[in-house]
């Protein structure tokens, strides 16, 4: 596409931040397209620039994008390996919503992979982390994920709970695409009670 061309050539003419910027826009695109081995060789291109600039903020953003490519693929392992990466510079720099993200990401994983004790613990710090900063939106994704959870354990009552907290969130931010979803698994789980 055009965009695609642009962004290229730009990335070829700049140096430095922009050329980072415009790389992971690119990567973003590619992302979005599916083409993850694409994806990943621009974001491992951004990366490389922002070490080299020593912009440690940029590096942990960037690790957790490679995470997300690697979630997307289902390579569980390359993506808790990248977002651990990327909490633990968040941590060092004390970034707390990009911490709470990292949780976030690899309670995601446990969910995923069935290991819900831990889902439900880094969904539960990433959900202190967010009621902290007043992320209304990160609290309400934290609540619902912890639902979801419940649900699959087979605690009904206690997944209901969680998820009308959050709808009740998605609601007020006026999220409708997550209302939504919160509608359908509350009525999902008010069927099976």
């Amino acid at each position: 596409s055009l965009l695609m061309k642009l962004l290229q050539e730009s990335a070829g003419t700049t140096e430095g931040q922009y050329k980072a910027v415009m790389l992971g826009n690119l990567a973003t695109i590619y992302q979005g397209m599916g083409d993850y081995k694409s994806a990943r060789e621009k974001y491992e291109e951004v990366k490389k620039i922002f070490e080299d600039l020593g912009d440690r903020s940029n590096v942990a953003i960037t690790l957790h994008q490679l995470g997300n490519v690697h979630y997307q693929q289902g390579d569980y392992p390359a993506a808790v390996e990248k977002y651990q990466a990327s909490l633990e510079i968040e941590q060092e720099l004390g970034n707390k919503a990009g911490i709470a993200s990292a949780l976030h990401q690899l309670g995601a994983i446990h969910q995923d992979q069935g290991d819900y004790p831990a889902a439900v613990e880094k969904y539960q710090a990433s959900l202190e982390i967010e009621r902290e900063l007043g992320n209304k939106a990160g609290i309400a994704q934290s609540l619902h994920q912890l639902g979801m959870v419940h649900q699959r354990q087979g605690d009904l009552s206690a997944a209901l709970e969680k998820l009308l907290q959050a709808r009740a969130i998605f609601e007020q931010i006026g999220a409708k695409p997550n209302l939504a979803v919160a509608d359908r698994n509350i009525a999902r789980i008010r069927s099976k009670m």
